[in-house]
């Protein structure tokens, strides 16, 4: 089972993974923005205790797509 929980407030979009030993890749996640993202913090960082997956996602826009 997937221990995920995604919302949007305001301009952003917030994306929690409660899953103790499971990371997803390529989670599809829907929104009403056409605009690219990307990640402005991400608590995978070691600082946080994480595993350091995410390495290269900061300063990195997220394409779109449109289904």
């Amino acid at each position: 089972m997937d221990k995920v929980i995604i919302y949007e407030k305001g301009d952003l979009l917030y994306i929690f993974n409660f899953h103790p030993d499971k990371s997803f890749e390529n989670y599809q996640v829907g929104t009403l923005w056409k605009s690219d993202h990307f990640v402005i913090m991400e608590s995978d960082e070691e600082r946080f205790g994480g595993h350091r997956r995410l390495d290269d996602a900061h300063g990195r826009w997220y394409e779109t797509y449109n289904q």
